[in-house]
């Protein structure tokens, strides 16, 4: 620095000057590409948005329409249930809302791709819009609700009070499904009641050591367990149908292939090559038709099996649904989606809800 006092005082005006000058073009042109960047950005992720959203809102009404008509209209939902005595009119039906389904993931499938091709996901204005979607997943995957309400049936039983907080209660409803679902895959069956009787007995002892052994509590008797096991064995023979996350991407992949239509990289297959893929000979697609079709296949829509907690879980996917299309509609309220009957109705599932 003392090189610089020495100067003349004109001198280190003048390169005092100049520095500042180029400080602040420097600043001002990083500042400038930075707020560049962040508009390309944003404005890239909502181009994005609105290339998919026409889809999107499409095949959401669809599924949403479908549900409508399957919960909430009386005798509507029955060709579900009668497997055997479908028509060919019913057994459209049934395919066709396995369809709606599949071609929904696959738009969403297709839409998450897209992003990951340019930009990450959390432009403000759209954050909503990815939360819908994380609440439309967990719909078809998550299922710790019906492992509580089987847990809280099977105290109830046997006189057992249990916590009540979630932690605790999640951990022995874990226990419990751990102890069961390995003794399924070994005897090849999806429910307690096709084990044999012998190895039901034994499920419900240990079962019963597991619970005692977390809440820390005197075992039950084996008189009492001798006089419970059919009702314990009721209860344990719930069916669900839980279409986990990878799955639902595994489905979406087969769901979608490239295309140049528009701005848009993907496109969602036809029911025509959905019917050629999924419903043909290819074992390829059986799996994916299985869980598919698991969700829906013999469902008695009246809800008289309490233990076949499907119903359940399409309500909670349709609400997630009405959910996915008013969120489509407020992204950009300028911009037209959704019809105008499908909002009032998707509102009304909503209000009714909260």
């Amino acid at each position: 620095m003392e090189w610089f006092l020495k100067l003349p005082l004109q001198i280190q005006t003048s390169l005092i000057a100049a520095l500042v000058a180029i400080s602040v073009g420097f600043l001002k042109d990083l500042i400038f590409w930075y707020w560049k960047e962040s508009y390309e950005i944003k404005k890239t992720e909502i181009n994005i948005f609105r290339a998919y959203a026409k889809p999107l809102a499409v095949a959401s009404e669809s599924l949403f329409w479908r549900l409508v008509e399957v919960l909430y209209t009386e005798g509507r939902g029955d060709f579900l249930y009668n497997k055997s005595n479908r028509t060919d009119f019913e057994e459209y039906k049934f395919k066709s809302t396995i369809y709606r389904l599949a071609a929904l993931l696959g738009w969403l499938r297709a839409f998450r791709n897209e992003l990951s091709y340019s930009v990450i996901f959390g432009v403000k204005k759209t954050t909503k819009f990815e939360s819908s979607i994380s609440d439309f997943k967990s719909a078809l995957a998550d299922g710790p609700h019906v492992e509580f309400k089987v847990l809280e049936k099977v105290a109830k039983i046997w006189n057992i009070d249990l916590p009540s907080d979630t932690k605790s209660l999640e951990s022995i409803a874990i226990s419990g499904t751990n102890l069961l679902k390995p003794k399924f895959k070994d005897h090849g069956v999806n429910s307690i009641k096709e084990l044999p009787e012998t190895e039901q007995q034994n499920l419900c002892k240990s079962l019963s050591v597991v619970i005692c052994d977390k809440l820390n509590i005197n075992k039950i008797s084996d008189s009492v367990l001798d006089e419970t096991k059919y009702r314990i064995i009721e209860c344990l023979s719930i069916r669900e149908a839980w279409i986990y996350r990878d799955w639902q991407d595994g489905i979406g992949d087969l769901m979608i292939r490239e295309s140049k239509f528009g701005n848009r990289n993907f496109e969602v297959i036809g029911y025509y090559d959905f019917e050629e893929n999924f419903l043909g000979n290819d074992s390829k697609y059986e799996r994916w038709v299985k869980r598919l079709e698991s969700l829906f296949d013999e469902l008695d829509i009246s809800g008289k099996n309490k233990l076949d907690f499907r119903k359940s879980q399409l309500e909670k996917l349709l609400l997630s649904t009405a959910s996915l299309l008013l969120t489509l509609s407020e992204v950009e309220s300028n911009h037209t989606y959704i019809s105008n009957k499908t909002k009032k109705k998707a509102t009304e599932f909503i209000q009714k809800q909260n």
